[in-house]
């Protein structure tokens, strides 16, 4: 029961961190930046970064100012932030951030969710290419959307991605 309590709390304090350093990143895009990617923005957050740390800590360093920003500009929609947040903590954000492709960040953060993966496993899986290394990836983006809304709305994908398509010598993207 003890245990159990614990978790529950250290989620929930998770849920509200990701969904605070969300706020603040859309606040800095929002009301600081004004949307734009303004050529003066880095002097801002240095000197927000500058005024916070002493108050508030490390945890709004510019680095970190810079990861909320990026969070809220690639997740806009604050009510699928709210969603996810629930299932996902702020390490996997962290990582699903430093994805370029929106569909391939997408797949990994939906099989995160889904099988729940800690951080460890999500790297892993980034770091060995498992969307390249999909049937899924190879379609066009329409279609990835299509597979992607049905796995968050159904927990399931058309496509077999724990098993890599094989060719001659090999799985794809494997010598």
């Amino acid at each position: 029961m003890i245990l159990a309590a614990r978790e529950r709390v250290a989620l929930y304090v998770n849920q509200e961190l990701t969904l605070h350093y969300w706020g603040v990143g859309e606040r800095i895009r929002r009301d600081v930046l004004g949307f734009e990617r303004a050529p003066y923005g880095r002097r801002i957050i240095d000197n927000l970064a500058v005024q916070l740390v002493p108050e508030f800590g490390e945890g709004y360093s510019r680095r970190n100012l810079f990861s909320m920003l990026s969070f809220a500009t690639i997740y806009p929609d604050g009510q699928i932030v709210q969603t996810l947040s629930a299932q996902l903590s702020w390490s996997h954000f962290i990582e699903l951030l430093r994805i370029d492709d929106p569909n391939a960040r997408a797949f990994y953060g939906e099989l995160t969710r889904l099988h729940r993966w800690g951080v460890r496993p999500l790297r892993e899986k980034i770091r060995s290419r498992l969307y390249e290394r999909t049937l899924l990836s190879r379609k066009p983006d329409e279609l990835i959307q299509q597979e992607l809304a049905l796995l968050r709305d159904e927990d399931r994908l058309s496509v077999d991605v724990t098993t890599p398509p094989a060719k001659a010598g090999g799985f794809l993207g494997n010598p």
